[in-house]
């Protein structure tokens, strides 16, 4: 990629099998109200016509858009490799599959020149597109980063501002400096699903200096039915291999328990989501692997989580059963995590029945 001018950004774009969406992608990228940022195209093992396109796109701005192809191994491994081609002084990760809005190269530029210091970190305010309703919709924690940013200040980290933890896990809805990235030797997991969690952990407990740019960001498509049934249920068990890294980081770091709550709470999350969406045969395995490592979690993450996040009696009742040798073989034997919910509240009915007599 020729570097014959002073260009601000890089966008990293993994490609897998998306030849339905890639043009409307690059073309966005093309597309901005101004021009001081580079493309870099990562086509990683796609069956389709995606590769094809992505060559064509090169072959028509080759001083802006460098095209790479790669044997498929995931869109962390594919960032990966993209983030060794950037020589510009920030970086935005982008799916291939959405779209950036208009000007939001332009909103960076002037955040950059307006900043007295570089930040580290800047966080950008997507919308979500809902294939299924033809909607736009607001990205769901907005309204909490808005929140954060008001009462903490224009420049924020998460050392002093933990709340920042509890953003959702999504490298692409920010922006990075790249010295920043290098300096703390960076890379996406590989050959996980969710690669972006260790990395919303890792680099906001790193990041000194994070901003909001909020006119900036990008269009996140969902329920495109771009993923088979049955490989979306078997990657619900990378659950256990993504938050076991993430909890031995902190352990390794001694992270405060005001920071680790963060962790406990989006773990929830997923392995309410998890056990929703995966098939039985999976679930007995998954309920299995989450047996063990919760049991390994120390107690206190989970105290302080229950004091900084309350969360609802349902993610309670799933720790105890989890954690419990006995008790958690219950979520194992209700593939509906409905059932597992009536089952827990017939033995707590029955409790109360044995306490009267």
């Amino acid at each position: 990629m020729k570097n014959d001018r002073n260009y601000l950004l890089t966008v990293v774009v993994p490609i897998y099998n998306v030849e339905r969406y890639l043009k409307q992608c690059v073309d966005s990228l093309l597309h901005q109200s101004v021009e001081n940022h580079k493309i870099v195209l990562v086509n990683d093992g796609s069956r389709d016509r995606s590769g094809e396109i992505a060559k064509a796109y090169a072959r028509q701005y080759p001083d802006r858009i460098t095209y790479i192809s790669q044997k498929n191994a995931g869109p962390g491994a594919a960032r990966n490799v993209g983030l060794k081609y950037v020589d510009t002084p920030y970086v935005i990760f982008l799916d291939s599959d959405d779209w950036m809005m208009p000007r939001t190269v332009e909103h960076v530029t002037k955040e950059v020149e307006y900043s007295a210091d570089a930040f580290d970190l800047a966080f950008m305010m997507p919308v979500v597109y809902n294939m299924s309703s033809c909607r736009y919709e607001d990205w769901r924690d907005n309204n909490y980063l808005e929140e954060i940013f008001k009462h903490s200040g224009r420049v924020v980290s998460a050392r002093q501002t933990p709340q920042l933890y509890g953003t959702e896990a999504s490298i692409c809805r920010c922006v990075f400096r790249v010295s920043f990235l290098r300096e703390h030797q960076f890379q996406f997991p590989e050959g996980v699903k969710w690669e972006d969690v260790f990395p919303h952990f890792y680099l906001l407990y790193w990041a000194r200096r994070c901003v909001l740019i909020r006119e900036a960001g990008f269009f996140y498509r969902i329920n495109s039915g771009s993923q088979t049934t049955s490989h979306a249920s078997k990657s619900r068990m990378d659950v256990i291999p993504v938050f076991s890294s993430v909890f031995a980081y902190a352990l390794e770091n001694d992270w405060m328990l005001c920071e680790t709550a963060y962790i406990v709470s989006m773990m929830m999350d997923f392995i309410v989501w998890s056990l929703r969406a995966t098939t039985r045969k999976v679930q007995i395995r998954l309920v299995k692997g989450l047996h063990e490592m919760c049991r390994a979690i120390p107690k206190e993450y989970y105290r302080a989580y229950i004091k900084i996040i309350k969360p609802p009696m349902l993610y309670r009742l799933i720790w105890y059963g989890l954690n419990s040798p006995f008790v958690y073989q219950m979520l194992e034997n209700n593939h509906k995590l409905r059932a597992a919910g009536t089952v827990y509240r017939k033995a707590a009915k029955l409790c109360k029945i044995g306490r009267r007599l």
